[in-house]
């Protein structure tokens, strides 16, 4: 419990999804690497199969999508 807890209070942002008190999904946001590349940010999502049909992993990107700009993260788009 305290190799979890101390996990996620590692990373940058955690959301979670929760109702009632039961968690159907989560995602945690950080940095891609550190120095150079330190403001690009990565996310990892995990979904319960309970929540099936709830669109809890759209609330969750869209949760995501707005965190990570208030967090200071950049995208840097190169024309091809």
């Amino acid at each position: 419990m305290e190799r979890g807890a101390a996990f996620f209070a590692s990373q940058s942002f955690t959301g979670v999804a929760e109702e009632e008190g039961k968690i159907y999904g989560l995602y945690i946001l950080h940095p891609n690497n550190v120095g150079r590349c330190g403001h690009i940010c990565n996310a990892s999502y995990a979904v319960s199969s309970e929540a099936r049909g709830r669109h809890i992993d759209e609330k969750l990107v869209t949760d995501c999508l707005i965190k990570w700009k208030e967090l200071g993260f950049r995208v840097r788009l190169r024309k091809m």
